[in-house]
This record gives C-alpha cells, sequence and structure tokens, in this order.
C-alpha cells in the first residue's frame, strides 16, 4: 500500500509531532548515535582549542549525515539497522561540505549582527531606547537576509544526502521546491528554533536549581550539553527532512 505525503497535511504542530514521534519510536539507532557523539565529545575535553574545533566539526557532520540517511530509510518504510548508517551515511560528505560552504558565507549578516550585538554591549549603545530600535531593526534585516538565502541552500543539505546527487543539482532542486515557499519556511525554522531553545531551557533548569545551593560537578554540566547538542543535530536533521519529503511528495511504502 502506497500512501503519497503531502506538504499540504503537513501542519506545524504535526511536523513537530512527527519530528518527536520518529526519533523515540526509532530510539535503538538514534539513541547509540548520540551516546557515542557524547562519548567522544567527553574524551576530547581538555584538548587544544584548534583540536576541539575540527573534531566537533567531524562529530556534527557524522551525527548529521547518519540521522538523515536513518531518516530517510524509516521514512521509505525499509529496514535499517544501526551498522547501515555507520557504514553508508558518510557517503555524501564531500557534497555536504560544499553546500555547508555555501551555508556558512549566506551566514555572514548573522556572524555581522553578532560582531554589532558585541559592539553595542561594549559601549552601552543599549543605555539609549533609540539605539535600541536601531539596532531591532538592523537585527531584524540581517536575519531576514540569512533566513531568505538559507531557506534554499538549507533543502539543498536534505537533498545532496541522497545517493549520486550532487551539489549543483541539489541546488537547483531546492530552488525548484522553495519558490513561493521562503517565508513559510523561515517560520518553520523559526519554531524548530523555539522548540529546541525550550528544550534546554527545560533540562537546565534542575542544574541551575542545583547551582544555587551546591557546587554543579563539571563533567555533569559537560555531559549535560553534549547530549543536548547530539540531540538537537539529530533533531534538527529529521524535522528539516520530514518537510523536505513533504515538499517533493515522496512515496511512502
Amino acid at each position: 500500500m502506497v500512501k503519497k505525503v503531502s506538504k499540504k497535511n503537513l501542519g506545524m504542530k504535526e511536523h513537530i509531532f512527527q519530528t518527536f514521534s520518529l526519533i523515540f519510536k526509532n530510539w535503538k539507532l538514534f539513541l547509540p548515535l548520540s551516546v557515542i557523539a557524547v562519548v567522544v565529545c567527553l574524551a576530547l575535553v581538555g584538548v587544544t582549542m584548534d583540536t576541539l574545533i575540527l573534531m566537533g566539526m567531524f562529530i556534527f557532520l557524522f551525527l548529521w549525515l547518519v540521522s538523515l540517511f536513518f531518516t530517510r530509510q524509516i521514512l521509505a518504510g525499509r529496514k535499517v539497522k544501526f551498522s547501515d548508517g555507520i557504514y553508508n551515511a558518510m557517503t555524501p560528505l564531500i557534497a555536504t561540505l560544499l553546500i555547508l560552504i555555501l551555508v556558512a558565507i549566506q551566514c555572514v549578516p548573522i556572524f555581522l549582527l553578532i560582531i554589532a550585538y558585541a559592539a553595542a554591549l561594549e559601549t552601552h549603545l543599549f543605555y539609549n531606547f533609540f539605539y535600541v530600535l536601531l539596532f531591532g531593526l538592523f537585527a531584524s534585516m540581517m536575519i531576514a537576509i540569512s533566513g531568505f538565502l538559507l531557506s534554499d541552500t538549507l533543502i539543498a543539505l536534505m537533498a545532496v544526502s541522497a545517493p549520486g546527487m550532487y551539489p549543483w543539482r541539489a541546488l537547483k532542486l531546492a530552488n525548484g521546491l522553495m519558490k513561493g515557499r521562503r517565508s513559510r519556511f523561515v517560520i518553520r525554522l523559526v519554531m524548530m528554533g523555539i522548540v529546541l531553545t525550550l528544550i534546554w531551557v527545560v533540562a537546565f533548569l534542575p542544574v541551575a536549581l542545583l547551582a544555587l545551593v551546591a557546587k554543579v560537578p563539571f563533567i555533569l554540566a559537560a555531559t549535560l550539553v553534549f547530549v543536548l547538542s547530539s540531540f538537537s543535530v539529530i533533531y534538527m536533521a529529521v524535522y528539516l527532512y520530514i518537510y523536505y519529503r513533504g515538499l517533493i511528495g515522496y512515496d511512502k511504502k
């Protein structure tokens, strides 16, 4: 039996629910993946900053590509083993890196916003309401520019993970899929950020309360950060792929 999944049937609440449902129903795949990432991150505590950045990028790509591989197989109705993801998911690594370079370039407005925010704090610019208003307008413009540019590229990150897909073909496909949908996709991205922010806040609340009465062990705080970081990458990969799959009307067997 073939069930057509259309973007019209994918409301905001359904999108969020499907993401959580897919992750938790397939915990035997995603939990070991997260554990591997957390253990490697804990092993890196104390290394030099250059090594940390390099390994952090590798761990991110590992989590991202394996999560996409699992999600694609699950939504296609195929049986998938954890070892399948470990051995096969890294195939589109080079193509993904090329798209990520474009993502970094398109994030320049956000980087400028961060620099401007730091400068505003140093100069006490926010003490003046007029400057606060101007900065708010500037921030909105920078975020809107990056959001508009990233709409195609993030979808291309989904497309390029498919076997045999080249970066330029993925970008062309994403551009066609996103015509007339960019603003709605930006809203989905904002909602994804809100959900992840709430998860981080709720998870860190007990730690914050504990810190009021006792010293929180570094290893506990570090482990929690790594667990939340790995879950966030998995969540983003699954969330975005479900949206991408809805756009192309992928057939689920």
